[in-house]
């Protein structure tokens, strides 16, 4: 990996996380957008049911394969050559994961999918299936967008990137406008209509802003050698099964806390406590995206770890602010209007979430880290580790009942968290070693 001499601050960093952190935190704000429009329609139940597990569930699993091509992608095309043979892969994904959603979607495949796999009740079958087929443009959308923005990333262009979420989101509120006004139509195809339209346009817009910076900044191969195919599945096939393997996450949750006391109350409240926690604590995500920009530059690595932490700190006292003031409980009756008698169990789960926020920031760190370096199979296997860890945990938990059931995933999260961090910074250590000492 080539290395840059440019001197940096932490207000360098700054000044390319922020707009990143802002998409971030608006891209897990999006959802919970779509179900409020949802939810003032007729039949709510049965569409927020058929979006959260059907509609909106299988492009989210369908994406997990291409989820990382960001950091690929600003790690490995540092010329024209290799851009252009790696766009072919992120093009191909994008097919043929279009291909599969097609096929659920419109065959015999999606009752199987959705009735034996997924189990859900025959009313959200029936309505769910309009919603998938609206919510086609997604994984094709989802591959060419983080391709190219793996190239925003790389040259420090992140302020592109947040007018692209910026523009989404303004053209999901256009889009339900418009919609709402045809007679008869429902909720679920509102949403899923304007949110399958507004990613593909998002799309079109970073494959507009990259092209100057592709003409420009990326200069053509003056004689390197050219990943191969070999080379880049070695690369990219740990960060594939990563994002595949992490899918189990939420339904070994989902099935814990089913089997655990207060299981109604839990099951209902955790996905509106843990969505609050990862909106607040995607600003740690933007780290993954800072290390990428600046790793290469000599003396980065004690400015990145520290900034890290900075950020990780900073979602920690977020939530603190919250947990500790009424602010969680107003976010809860007036933005969530969650029923009062789940309020007290939000509070003492959020208070459990509280590292995470640091935990997090020093992760993406890592997996930034772990992209410059080439050593993807230690993200790979940090995230067996933490599965691992969240199985026995709660397997335990199941077997000692020793708390309510969203107290235990919680807890068991945290934990698992903490032993992911621990493993990355054990398997990376060579790695960070080698920075320091190149650097120092």
């Amino acid at each position: 990996m080539e290395d840059e001499k440019t001197e940096i601050k932490l207000k360098d960093l700054f000044k390319t996380w922020w707009p990143i952190a802002i998409s971030w935190v608006l891209l897990a704000f999006e959802p919970l957008f779509f179900s409020s429009i949802i939810s003032r329609y007729p039949n709510a139940k049965v569409n927020l049911a058929a979006y959260g597990n059907v509609a909106w569930m299988i492009p989210i699993v369908l994406q997990s394969p291409i989820m990382l091509i960001q950091a690929a992608s600003a790690s490995l095309c540092k010329d024209k050559e290799t851009f252009y043979k790696l766009r072919k892969f992120a093009n191909w994904m994008g097919v043929g994961l279009t291909a599969l959603h097609l096929l659920i979607a419109v065959t015999p495949l999606y009752y199987f999918v959705v009735r034996t796999i997924l189990n859900v009740p025959e009313e959200v079958v029936v309505v769910a299936r309009q919603g998938l087929i609206f919510m086609l443009p997604w994984a094709g959308s989802i591959s060419y967008r983080r391709f190219h923005q793996g190239i925003l990333v790389r040259f420090g262009h992140t302020k592109r990137m947040s007018f692209g979420t910026i523009l989404r989101l303004i053209s999901d509120v256009a889009c339900v406008a418009l919609l709402s006004i045809i007679p008869g139509i429902n909720g679920l195809a509102v949403a899923t209509a304007a949110q399958g339209f507004s990613v593909f346009l998002e799309g079109a817009y970073v494959g507009i802003v990259t092209r100057p910076v592709i003409k420009n900044e990326l200069k053509p191969n003056t004689g390197g050698e050219i990943i191969r195919w070999k080379s880049f599945a070695k690369y990219y096939t740990p960060f594939m099964l990563n994002s595949i393997i992490f899918i189990l996450y939420n339904p070994m949750n989902s099935a814990a806390m089913g089997r655990l006391p207060l299981a109604l109350a839990s099951l209902a409240t955790w996905p509106v406590v843990n969505g609050f926690a990862n909106m607040i604590n995607n600003l740690g995500q933007a780290c993954r995206e800072v290390t990428l920009t600046y790793i290469r530059h000599e003396g980065a690595y004690p400015v990145i770890r520290k900034f890290c932490i900075i950020i990780g700190t900073i979602s920690v006292v977020i939530l603190c602010a919250f947990c500790f003031t009424p602010l969680f409980n107003w976010y809860l009756r007036v933005v969530v209007s969650l029923p009062s008698d789940l309020i007290q169990y939000s509070k003492l789960t959020l208070m459990l979430l509280i590292p995470v926020g640091l935990t997090f920031s020093l992760s993406n760190m890592y997996t930034g880290l772990i992209a410059y370096s080439g050593k993807t199979i230690s993200l790979l296997t940090s995230t067996i580790v933490m599965l691992l860890v969240v199985f026995v945990g709660l397997m335990a938990a199941i077997f000692l009942q020793p708390f309510e059931g969203i107290f235990a995933v919680a807890g068991v999260y945290l934990v698992a968290s903490i032993v992911q961090l621990g493993w990355l910074f054990w398997t990376n250590r060579d790695s960070v070693s080698n920075l320091e000492f190149k650097h120092s």
